[in-house]
């Protein structure tokens, strides 16, 4: 039981690199587009993320996008 929570432990460290290293590298994208405005930000993001999902069909990977609802700020 030890070993297996040990396991556990360990690829959840795994994970949590991974996250961490996966958000520098989008700010480090993000603050590449220096110069740009947001609508122009998002026009780019949003053009990048539609030719991932093409390519993942393509390739027969399903993937799925989640919307998140924006609240607006009072």
């Amino acid at each position: 039981m030890k070993e297996k929570m040990k396991k556990s432990f360990i690829q959840d460290i795994k994970v949590e690199k991974t996250k961490k290293a996966l958000n520098i590298k989008c700010k480090e994208i993000i603050d590449s587009l220096n110069g740009f405005n947001l609508l122009e930000k998002y026009i780019i993001l949003k053009t990048l993320i539609d030719s991932f999902v093409e390519s993942c069909e393509e390739e027969g990977l399903g993937f799925m996008e989640l919307k998140k609802k924006w609240k607006k700020k009072k």
